[in-house]
């Protein structure tokens, strides 16, 4: 009988050496990183900043890395005796923290566009086109504003509409002096220098190879026209 099953003591000792191995935790790998917390960059959701009375509007750049928040400052800013606009300023904001920081103050923001890349802003300012550098937290003016009275006749001209080319080298605005609104086309890069473009225009159009077309009406309907195109 000893004979018979003494291969069976080897065997149950090898089999409880295998249990113990197969009960040993497995190595545990990098641990799973957090969700980032992303703010809600909706009009509504966003929350005003202090100073201002509502969001009016919310620029988001290509990248979602930075937002720029239009508000409202509930006051009227006269630029001359016939034109009152309503009073806005531009905050940076953070998507990811929330955190706000204001770039202009004194009722002088009304228009914020991202380039493509979505690092370099253009904003309109006081009627002037200025860009924000967002890495080097730097400002530019490309075509400041200007005011003055001549001949005893008030002479306005103010810049609106600011459109980035699909190269981010050139911005294109419309400068307007009384009932008459003019395309220019800015460049962005280095030395400000501007390219007039024809009167009237009403909408403006970059193209896939670098120009620039100027409408009176609506790209493309039929009761617009295609006035001219500029090449920068």
């Amino acid at each position: 009988m000893q004979l018979r099953f003494g291969w069976l003591l080897p065997l149950l000792v090898l089999c409880a050496c295998a249990s113990k191995q197969a009960k040993v935790a497995p190595t545990k790998g990098p641990p799973t990183p957090k969700a980032v917390a992303v703010v809600d960059l909706s009009k509504e959701k966003v929350k005003v900043p202090k100073g201002g009375s509502a969001v009016d509007e919310v620029v988001v750049n290509p990248g979602r890395t930075a937002a720029v928040l239009v508000v409202d400052l509930d006051e009227e800013l006269h630029l001359q005796p016939m034109r009152v606009v309503p009073a806005k300023d531009l905050w940076l904001l953070d998507p990811k923290t929330g955190a706000t920081k204001r770039l202009t103050k004194g009722q002088r923001g009304t228009e914020a566009v991202f380039s493509p890349k979505g690092t370099v802003l253009a904003v309109i300012e006081q009627g002037g086109l200025k860009v924000y550098e967002l890495a080097a937290k730097r400002w530019r003016t490309l075509v400041p504003e200007t005011l003055g009275d001549e001949g005893g006749e008030y002479d306005y001209q103010t810049h609106y509409g600011p459109v980035w080319s699909p190269d981010g080298r050139h911005i294109a605005v419309l400068a307007t002096s009384g009932a008459t609104e003019t395309a220019l086309v800015v460049n962005a890069e280095g030395k400000p220098t501007v390219v007039t473009g024809p009167d009237g225009v009403q909408e403006m159009r970059w193209t896939k190879q670098g120009s620039l077309e100027c409408w009176d009406g609506p790209p493309g309907e039929d009761n617009s026209t295609l006035i001219e195109t500029v090449s920068p």
